[in-house]
């Protein structure tokens, strides 16, 4: 008798994931601000409806938005405008995801 072995696989921590749909094929919803330490959601509609179905488990805007905040991105303040940011979330760097 063999005892089966269980797979113990890993999730991403969620700094990951909006990393990950920064790089994917999404850059018409959500890019990169120009200082590469968060990103603007152009189209909020869409990207429920098409983006967050394929990385998360809802297409619920205000479930990723309270997620946001509990990893420490922090609204910016423009008019109009859907722009999170957090210091420890950077372009290339994948060192300082691990603090978010």
């Amino acid at each position: 008798n063999s005892i089966p072995l269980v797979s113990h696989q890993t999730t991403p921590n969620f700094g990951s994931i909006v990393r990950l749909i920064l790089g994917a094929e999404c850059q018409q919803y959500i890019n990169w601000i120009p200082t590469y330490d968060g990103f603007q959601i152009a189209n909020i509609h869409i990207f429920t409806e098409q983006v967050l179905p394929k990385y998360f488990k809802h297409k619920n805007f205000s479930s990723f938005v309270r997620q946001l905040n509990m990893y420490g991105f922090t609204k910016v303040k423009n008019e109009g405008q859907n722009v999170y940011q957090n210091p420890n979330f950077k372009k290339g760097s994948r060192a300082s995801l691990r603090k978010i």
